[in-house]
């Protein structure tokens, strides 16, 4: 999944795709690209991108939505690159 700068791993890889593909369509389309952050540890749901000292946020449960799975809830960060992400 992961891997060194030299040949990077699946993770790295895909993102440069997604970022590459949303500069390509501009200006036709402008894309706005956001992420959550998520573990699921002894069944309990953590959002990692909260700004509180625990990372465990009380209350979150998945569900299912309109797309899939969802976890309504989560701190969502705008991101424009993969450095960013």
């Amino acid at each position: 999944m992961e891997g060194p700068k030299s040949n990077p791993g699946v993770n790295l890889r895909a993102l440069s795709v997604l970022f590459e593909r949303g500069r390509e369509r501009l200006p036709e389309i402008k894309m706005k690209f956001s992420m959550t952050l998520l573990e699921i540890y002894n069944e309990e749901i953590r959002d990692l991108l909260t700004e509180t000292k625990s990372p465990r946020a009380k209350g979150l449960k998945v569900r299912h939505g309109k797309d899939g799975m969802e976890v309504d809830g989560l701190t969502k960060v705008v991101v424009s690159s993969k450095d960013e992400v």
